[in-house]
């Protein structure tokens, strides 16, 4: 269950700390707690204004997938293991998806939006 948590959680800062990002500028990180180092550790560099949303959410939340996969759960109960797994191939399906929420309301900032139309 508090993996559960921490993995919504994660997935929640991820998308508040994205869509704060103003349209002009870079000056906010993809996500509040470890910045764009999924970004940096990617590509090399920093992301730009010119890089593309849908990218900088995708390879952090790839990133975030990885780290949580490689991390000890052999503490974990079995139910708890599988609840994890699913939680995990979830956030899978959804980043390499890409299909993120559109803000229709404010098309030209960065509020964070959890269900478009």
């Amino acid at each position: 269950m508090k993996t559960s948590k921490l993995i919504a959680a994660i997935f929640v800062l991820t998308i508040l700390g994205s869509c704060n990002r103003k349209s002009n500028e870079i000056d906010q990180t993809v996500n509040a707690i470890i910045g764009d180092i999924s970004f940096i550790e990617s590509f090399g560099h920093h992301p730009t204004n010119e890089t593309d949303e849908k990218v900088r959410l995708q390879t952090h939340l790839k990133y975030v997938e990885k780290l949580l996969r490689s991390k000890d759960i052999s503490s974990l109960s079995k139910e708890q293991k599988e609840n994890r797994l699913k939680m995990l191939d979830l956030l899978n399906a959804y980043w390499t998806t890409g299909v993120f929420p559109k803000n229709y309301d404010y098309p030209t900032q960065q509020i964070p939006s959890f269900m478009d139309k």
